[in-house]
């Protein structure tokens, strides 16, 4: 993890340059950032920079991974577009210098940034701002024979009751004889952790079944190979330890020192305090070997 809030090429650059480099639609760049960084800022910027370089709006294809996210991309995207069509002179060039503009380049593309509005309601060729899913649904239903999907075959995406679908012939299946093991195995979990929980785990393990089936075909027994590469993991509980912990949790720990200074602040970093302290108390009345 890095200290530096911006990298381009593995070198600190401050915010404007990063801004410029990934916003050039000269260039080819791929964005690293986590969550609420502002990626979608980012992507909206060079989709307005791609326009401003003459792209058509037919020409352009952003994907994401969810309905939500393409639809906060468009709704972005026209919302800045107006923007620059009904705004000042002075706020359009520093709209523009904002998405990595030289102000020079910024007062040339003033007449072309207040046409891109009406351009793109106009255009007949829709901009493509899709899910993969639903891109990838679009190029099946234009190629139905080369594809070998049914023509007027639609995308599922209701994955929760699908999901409450695919439970009847579950249970169905664990009372025929010849799932027992597989029976008596459900029977087990119940038992060691409650239906709730079962469900639960069952559901984690259905996102992540691809990893489990590369786990599988990898040969040997998979709950070994994940108990090795898990470690001291495997067999600790870590949770434990760390309740047990004098130096995290004693008089002088750091926790109670956190508990103070939250206890310094306002009305919701007191609570915090509050909780922490109160956590501290009932820990400390465990019995720790």
């Amino acid at each position: 993890m890095s200290a530096n809030a911006y990298l381009r090429d593995g070198h600190p650059v401050a915010e404007s340059e990063f801004t410029r480099a990934a916003c050039d639609p000269s260039r080819s760049v791929v964005v690293e950032a986590c969550a609420g960084s502002g990626k979608t800022w980012l992507l909206v910027a060079r989709l307005v920079r791609l326009l401003l370089a003459g792209a058509q709006p037919h020409e352009i294809l952003a994907i994401t991974f969810t309905r939500k996210a393409a639809e906060e991309m468009r709704e972005r995207l026209l919302e800045v577009l107006s923007e620059l069509a009904s705004g000042t002179d002075d706020a359009v060039m520093e709209a523009l210098t904002m998405r990595g503009m030289t102000p020079d380049a910024a007062r040339d593309a003033l007449p072309r940034a207040r046409q891109l509005h009406a351009q793109v309601l106009a255009s007949p060729g829709r901009m493509a701002i899709d899910t993969f899913h639903g891109w990838f649904g679009t190029l099946l239903r234009g190629a139905p024979l080369s594809s070998g999907i049914v023509p007027g075959a639609m995308l599922r995406e209701d994955a929760l009751r699908m999901k409450r679908e695919a439970w009847a012939p579950f249970w169905r299946a664990l009372a025929s004889p010849q799932y027992e093991d597989l029976r008596a195995a459900y029977a087990e979990l119940v038992d060691a952790i409650g239906e709730f929980q079962t469900r639960a785990l069952l559901d984690r393990m259905f996102h992540a079944r691809s990893e489990w089936w590369a786990l599988r075909d990898d040969g040997g027994d998979p709950a070994a190979k994940l108990a090795a590469d898990l470690g001291d993991d495997a067999v600790t509980d870590v949770l434990v330890d760390a309740l047990c912990d004098d130096s995290w949790l004693g008089d002088a720990g750091d926790c109670q020192q956190l508990a103070s200074l939250l206890g310094t602040g306002g009305k919701t970093e007191q609570g915090h305090a509050t909780a922490i302290a109160e956590g501290l108390a009932a820990i400390r009345a465990w019995p720790c070997s």
